[in-house]
């Protein structure tokens, strides 16, 4: 499955590596290893995310 990111999506990510950069770094491992996580998932999965629109997308938030 490929997975395409919404360009909704640059601010978080922008977020989410300053943070990780500047603000708690000791935590960027197990945060990585999360994302990561989810973005394998979804792609062995596709039918995990929840669909949206009539054609055949899915999204899947990460939370946390």
């Amino acid at each position: 499955m490929r997975i395409v990111y919404l360009d909704s999506t640059k601010p978080d990510l922008a977020w989410l590596r300053l943070y990780y950069r500047s603000v708690f770094p000791e935590g960027a491992v197990r945060a990585i290893a999360g994302y990561r996580n989810a973005v394998d998932n979804l792609a062995g999965k596709p039918y995990m995310g929840q669909p949206i629109g009539q054609d055949d997308l899915r999204k899947l938030p990460i939370l946390r």
